[in-house]
């Protein structure tokens, strides 16, 4: 019934859900909408209070905020050849075509996750129902995707992103950027996170640390900075993000 206003189901009922649709009513006055199910004329017209979020993810924020506080990182993203893993609704993915980016190809095991703005852009690649971990030189030699990448973004869950950097490194090219979101809540035992939180700040920095140590353990590659995510994440979890370089001597 949005389909002027809002691009798919789960988004219109978002935005009624925040109280941002109104519906012209029989006296000709707007309306809210109170709830997804309320029953409306099939002609009626509809109109968003306040401004249209353009972000496909929560992703694109947080890549915002980080590029934001390290400006040096858009000139790198500019014509670069992007690896997106993890790519999901394609967040990360929307701010690297956002500061030029060649290319992007998005690698994420879900299936009909990458929102169709990102999909249908001339310049990316989708790679659905592919774990990151089953990928080798093969896969991309074979999918017509050249490799190495000048940078590389990372948003994963479930999995430490340790096994993702020891078995990722060698798509780096040499002087390349990679950006990887640290959930502290999967790189620590159970013991640590109950109910998948991580609330002791010593715990969060142990899990900084962890994946820190598996940076400098991988050829190549150094840690530039790390910083706090300007957002929060699942359930109320504080994550970082590292800004990895390749420099191969």
């Amino acid at each position: 019934m949005l389909a002027n206003v809002a691009e798919t189901r789960n988004k219109a009922q978002a935005f009624i859900m925040t109280s941002k649709v109104e519906f012209l009513d029989k006296k000709n006055v707007w309306r809210l909408v109170e709830k997804a199910g309320q029953q409306l004329p099939g002609d009626a017209q509809f109109r968003i209070i306040g401004e249209i979020d353009q972000d496909v993810g929560r992703g694109a924020k947080k890549l915002r905020g980080a590029i934001d506080y390290w400006p040096d990182l858009k000139a790198k993203i500019a014509g670069a050849s992007c690896l997106d893993i993890g790519a999901s609704t394609g967040g990360f993915s929307q701010v690297l075509l956002e500061l030029g980016a060649s290319s992007v190809a998005c690698l994420d095991v879900g299936t009909n996750q990458l929102h169709e703005k990102i999909r249908n852009d001339a310049k990316v690649k989708s790679f659905e129902q592919t774990h990151v971990l089953k990928v080798d030189q093969q896969f991309w030699d074979d999918q017509g995707v050249e490799t190495p990448f000048a940078v590389m973004v990372t948003d994963l869950s479930f999995i430490s992103v340790i096994k993702v950097i020891e078995h990722a490194a060698e798509w780096l090219k040499d002087g390349g950027s990679w950006v990887i979101l640290v959930k502290p809540q999967f790189e620590l035992d159970a013991s640590k996170t109950p109910k998948g939180i991580v609330v002791d700040d010593v715990h969060r920095q142990e899990a900084l640390e962890r994946v820190k140590m598996s940076v400098a353990k991988s050829t190549g590659l150094q840690v530039k900075d790390s910083i706090d995510c300007p957002l929060e994440g699942a359930k109320g979890n504080r994550e970082f993000f590292l800004w990895v370089e390749k420099h191969i001597f």
